[in-house]
């Protein structure tokens, strides 16, 4: 008798909020979708594989090694690896492609991040594609499949909004977080909605994305800096215009190089409550006399909200 087999699938298994390199755009902040395929012989109860065991043990895979990580070809010319911190962080250098300033010349826009090694995911390939990480995540899942299992297929999708909506990516760390959020280079692809006196402002949310968060940041906050003195209305910059960052957190050290074009300051923390209060007062510098409501997306489906009523 001919073993009966079948497929099933699990749609929005994970989210995975990481950053990615790929050697142009520096590095960004991206937020995924996974949806995950399974083939294979039916069990004794006709199962695949059980969609709770299933559904936990992909989960767990993917937020331990693809989630809330700074993703990396493992192959690519742009990205020197040396020994980090302590001898047990990793360091690596990002060989970005130069900006050319107004004046026709070129800057040197390199990156460096030191972190503990669980604060990256280096996939194969000399360039980053999605495919390549899909491929990447699939192949980690199958190194826990139950018998019987022949393919497991995983599809990365980006969240599409409505007709309206504008999408920025950015990266940050929140030292203080017990968790994988502390690590500075995480990040996530939002977007924004803005209302004026009540009603949606298109132009608002377009001026946001592309002139305040230049539609790829990353976010950052003093305390971060730890050449920063308080009382100073200029951030300390070296002599390659790049901002030296450095925190403790409770999964180990991180510092970084960023080109200070890339980062964009705000106040208190990198949190969602603060990014929004950062953007509300934005707002509220350009539309005086107003009534803002501001909602921004960390990643998807949660995010934080800063508005203001009439008394």
């Amino acid at each position: 008798m001919t073993q009966q087999k079948g497929t099933i699938f699990l749609k929005e298994v994970s989210t995975l909020d990481c950053a990615v390199f790929d050697g142009k755009q520096a590095v960004k902040g991206m937020t995924w979708l996974a949806d995950v395929f399974i083939s294979g012989a039916l069990d004794k109860n006709h199962f695949v594989w059980d969609f709770g065991k299933a559904k936990k043990n992909i989960k767990n895979i993917i937020d331990k090694y693809f989630d809330h990580v700074l993703i990396l070809p493992a192959d690519s010319p742009h990205c020197t690896q040396k020994t980090g911190i302590n001898g047990t962080n990793i360091k690596v250098i990002l060989d970005i492609e130069p900006e050319v300033t107004d004046h026709g010349d070129q800057k040197n826009i390199a990156m460096e991040y030191d972190a503990p090694a669980a604060s990256y995911a280096f996939i194969p390939g000399a360039l980053f594609s999605v495919a390549n990480l899909e491929e990447a995540i699939a192949l980690k899942i199958k190194e826990s499949l139950p018998p019987g299992v022949q393919s497991l297929k995983v599809k990365l999708n980006e969240e599409i909004g409505d007709a309206h909506a504008l999408f920025f990516h950015y990266t940050h760390g929140l030292a203080g977080h017990d968790g994988a959020c502390q690590r500075l280079f995480h990040g996530h692809r939002s977007k924004v909605e803005v209302r004026i006196d009540g009603q949606r402002d298109f132009a608002i949310e377009k001026w946001l994305v592309g002139e305040v968060l230049k539609e790829s940041i990353h976010i950052a906050v003093t305390s971060q800096i730890p050449s920063f003195r308080g009382g100073e209305d200029i951030l300390p910059v070296d002599e390659s215009h790049k901002i030296q960052m450095s925190y403790d957190g409770s999964q180990g050290s991180y510092k970084a190089q960023i080109p200070s074009s890339k980062v964009l300051m705000i106040e208190e923390e990198t949190s969602v409550e603060c990014l929004a209060d950062f953007l509300f007062n934005k707002v509220k510098e350009r539309v005086p006399g107003k009534l803002v409501s501001l909602m921004v997306f960390e990643g998807v489906n949660k995010g934080a909200i800063r508005e203001e009523t009439r008394l």
